[in-house]
């Protein structure tokens, strides 16, 4: 039971740090200077902690509300990532105007749903293995606040590596991100639908899976590529 108890643990806190790198590209795509990316991990640190040390005083009819309102809050920041997404990409390239100190925002800033995520993961885990809430919260807000660094670091590194615009690579991700958030609801809409459908068994087409798969990380691939030769061409003629 110990074993199962630590991979949850282990999952909680690996969820955690991938919503801290999100927000930490978005750091590391801005041109923050040292200081104010350390304000931004010192806010999801304390913010964590205060989680950990209230989760007691919540009321639980709150935190119902709060998985209601789940789905359309993703719905929202998608519709909000992918708007300042293609404004990002677009002021760049059409007026050379760089307004990612203001549109990382949404990428970096605590939005609704890595608040929820933040507040469950600290009681999940203060549920599973006993600890205060405060130990918790403290533990949740390392993760992240670590997680918000090493994701802007590592981005600084790469964008400054391979010479990339970071209003681009900036407005592109959060396209991603954008449309990721809005289809996210879509598939958990159809799952709870094919909850209610008699299973019927099939032979699953792995062929199939795997040539969709491969079709799909070739284009992707293709794209990178593009993006790449372009970018070289770009330093060339420079």
């Amino acid at each position: 039971m110990d074993v199962i108890l630590e991979m949850i643990s282990a999952g909680i806190l690996g969820g955690v740090l991938i919503l801290a790198l999100k927000s930490g590209v978005g750091c590391g795509l801005s041109n923050l200077s040292r200081k104010e990316l350390m304000m931004f991990a010192s806010m999801y640190a304390v913010i964590a902690l205060i989680m950990g040390a209230g989760i007691g005083y919540i009321p639980l009819d709150l935190t119902e509300q709060v998985v209601g309102l789940g789905l359309l809050m993703h719905t929202a920041i998608g519709l909000g990532l992918v708007y300042v997404g293609i404004q990002t990409g677009r002021r760049w390239h059409c007026e050379t105007c760089d307004i990612s100190r203001r549109t990382f925002l949404w990428l970096s800033l605590p939005c609704p749903a890595c608040l929820a995520a933040t507040f469950f993961s600290c009681m999940i885990l203060i549920e599973t293995t006993g600890y205060a809430g405060l130990t918790i919260g403290a533990i949740v807000g390392s993760v992240f606040s670590g997680g918000v660094i090493i994701g802007a670091v590592a981005m600084n590194r790469i964008t400054m590596r391979y010479h990339l615009d970071k209003p681009t690579v900036l407005g592109s991700v959060m396209l991603f991100l954008g449309l990721f958030y809005l289809v996210t609801p879509l598939i958990v809409f159809a799952y709870m639908k094919m909850e209610s459908v008699p299973i019927i068994n099939n032979a699953t087409d792995i062929t199939g899976t795997i040539t969709a798969m491969a079709v799909m990380g070739a284009i992707i691939l293709l794209g990178v590529l593009i993006e790449r030769t372009r970018q070289m061409r770009k330093v060339g003629g420079q």
